[in-house]
């Protein structure tokens, strides 16, 4: 019996790759064909298998629904946990994480969880409710799917609530007034904005606000003061309060200042947007001055300006007062609007100084010191030598009447005096210094007054730092005792 070896085979070669019992022909050359004999294989054919069988992955998730609290639109809640845990023998992959549902856009999730998780370990997923402003109030839903997890869905609900602003004195623009311009927010025009959540009915929630912020042309004139209503909740009914200073700059521009509240918060139409507007009024102005630091010793040099917001053209007296010690402050005497001038401040650096004592051969005293070597002629010293030698005298000169006695007496008594004076109280020469400008800050005015008695300020920061010495060292040095002055003798 022939039977086929593996079917019908084309070859590429020759015959004699035809095994024993086949036997091999040409079809179309140089292609053969071998056909083998022998016997068909049994029925039914039998082959061994194998494999190792592992645990299915097994992710649990938990809890399988999520239930949010009233939430204001435009506010975020706070979070909610949603636990995965793999309660399996093998590491898991976790996948298909994501937000479906008709308010999948009120919801948002955090996933830190990595692509696979070991056995026996879990991760957790953050849920939040922040329903957009774009809704109605009223409940909000959507679905948590996790792909790999059972349950593969987590459910999540919540109940949008939605706040309703006003604002007073007027919710679209609001008038300052006059100022004085450059004279600072001490003496601005301040309002002093009522801002009510005036929400009413089931779904009437807290307002939220997250930015209060001045724009526009002129928004340093309009300086925020006093806020209750930022990164606060007010309730439905409810008023906070917001405090603008209209205090304008003293600048180069027109008297008329104008700016646009913006105020961002959780109600429909935010943001709120205000307009701001004031006049500036004044003569004259002095333009802000830049601090400056200087060495004790040294000048500084300060560039002021001025600005008028009503033209005026008249002439302006300056002063200054408040100069640091030992030093002076200098402005120019007269200036116009619109003219830059230089005022400087000058300041001392310390020094220090000794008397040189006159030659010792033209004073006899001096001549005596000398020889008496470094011996310290203090005060007490000088007495108690010239009292010696006055006891000295009494005894060795015995007096042959009382007048002589009267007139060796007088004679000690001068002695005494002109000795001590002649000794003093210190064995160093009396000594001269001079501390200078002390170090610190100093706050200097500068003060105008135009042809109208319109006065106006302006401080001068000044910062002393350290101190230097002038003087040399022969200068600085005083002699120390009455042993050095010896060798200032003259021959």
């Amino acid at each position: 019996l022939w039977r086929t070896c593996s079917g019908w085979s084309e070859l590429h070669g020759d015959a004699a790759l035809c095994a024993a019992g086949c036997r091999c022909f040409r079809n179309r050359a140089p292609h053969f064909f071998r056909q083998c004999r022998g016997k068909p294989a049994a029925s039914p054919q039998q082959v061994s298998l194998s494999g190792t069988a592992t645990a299915a992955p097994d992710l649990q998730v938990s809890p399988a629904s999520l239930t949010f609290a009233a939430q204001s639109t435009g506010t975020t809640s706070a979070a909610q946990i949603v636990t995965i845990l793999n309660a399996g023998s093998a590491t898991a992959s976790i996948s298909g994480i994501s937000l479906s549902g008709t308010n999948a856009g009120d919801f948002a999730v955090t996933n830190p969880c990595a692509p696979t998780l070991a056995a026996s370990k879990s991760c957790q997923l953050s849920v939040t409710f922040q329903p957009q402003l774009s809704g109605s109030p009223g409940p909000r839903s959507a679905t948590l799917n996790i792909a790999s997890g059972t349950p593969s869905t987590v459910s999540l609900s919540g109940e949008a609530v939605q706040a309703s602003i006003s604002i007073a004195p007027s919710n679209t623009s609001i008038s300052f007034g006059s100022a004085a311009e450059g004279t600072g927010v001490a003496s601005g025009n301040v309002v002093t904005l009522q801002v009510t959540d005036n929400s009413t009915g089931t779904y009437a929630g807290a307002l939220a606000v997250s930015s209060v912020v001045v724009s526009g042309t002129n928004n340093a004139d309009f300086i925020l003061g006093t806020d209750s209503c930022l990164n606060g909740s007010t309730a439905p009914g409810s008023t906070c309060t917001i405090q603008i200073t209209f205090a304008p700059s003293c600048v180069n521009d027109p008297a008329d200042r104008v700016a646009t509240l913006v105020l961002t918060d959780n109600a429909p139409g935010s943001p709120q947007r205000i307009a701001l507007s004031g006049t500036a009024t004044g003569d004259f102005c002095f333009a802000p001055v830049a601090a400056q630091t200087v060495a004790s010793g040294s000048t500084a040099t300060f560039t002021l300006e001025l600005f008028s917001a009503n033209s005026f053209t008249g002439t302006i007296s300056l002063s200054c007062s408040g100069a640091p010690t030992e030093g002076s402050c200098t402005p120019p005497s007269q200036i116009t609007v619109g003219q830059q001038f230089s005022v400087t401040v000058a300041t001392t650096a310390a020094s220090s100084s000794s008397v040189i004592p006159p030659a010792v051969g033209t004073d006899p005293l001096l001549r005596v010191k000398g020889r008496l070597g470094a011996w310290p002629a203090t005060g007490t010293n000088c007495a108690a030598l010239l009292l010696v030698a006055a006891l000295l005298l009494l005894v060795l000169l015995p007096s042959r009447s009382n007048a002589l006695k009267f007139m060796q007496c007088a004679a000690l008594i001068l002695a005494v005096g002109i000795g001590l004076a002649a000794c003093g109280s210190s064995s160093s020469d009396p000594a001269t210094s001079d501390s200078g400008t002390p170090s610190g800050t100093y706050a200097i005015t500068v003060t105008g007054t135009d042809t109208n008695s319109v006065t106006r300020t302006a401080t001068l920061n000044l910062s002393i730092s350290g101190s230097s010495d002038t003087s040399d060292e022969q200068v600085r040095r005083p002699l120390q005792s009455i042993g050095e002055r010896r060798h200032l003798r003259t021959p």
